[in-house]
């Protein structure tokens, strides 16, 4: 959720919280404040001033936050372990897949 008092303009990146017991986050733009102080972001979500998404049972809404570190963290690793995620490792070679279990056993033993 924003702050009371959070002033958010278009243009303004937060983030958005996902989930509820799996929380993601990503990096949304303001592309518009209401008349009635209404967030509406540049893909058409609209969310609440004090940053629920409209719509929905309030558990499960997405909600808006200021990016803090902990947030820019938590995407990083999160972007990190979906593109770990991806990788066919069956399709590389030797000495590639030789190279990434000598790092994951250097940091496991460390």
């Amino acid at each position: 959720m924003l702050p009371q008092g959070t002033i958010v303009k278009p243009g303004d990146k937060l983030a958005r919280q996902a989930g509820y017991y799996n929380i993601r986050y990503t990096i949304v733009e303001v592309k518009k404040i209401t008349p009635s102080g209404k967030i509406v972001l540049t893909n058409g979500e609209r969310y609440s001033n004090d940053g629920y998404e409209i719509g929905g049972a309030r558990f499960t809404k997405d909600t808006l936050h200021i990016i803090t570190p902990e947030i820019e963290k938590n995407i990083a690793r999160n972007d990190s372990l979906d593109y770990i995620n991806g990788v066919e490792w069956k399709k590389l070679d030797d000495e590639t897949l030789a190279e990434v279990v000598k790092l994951l056993k250097s940091r496991r033993d460390s």
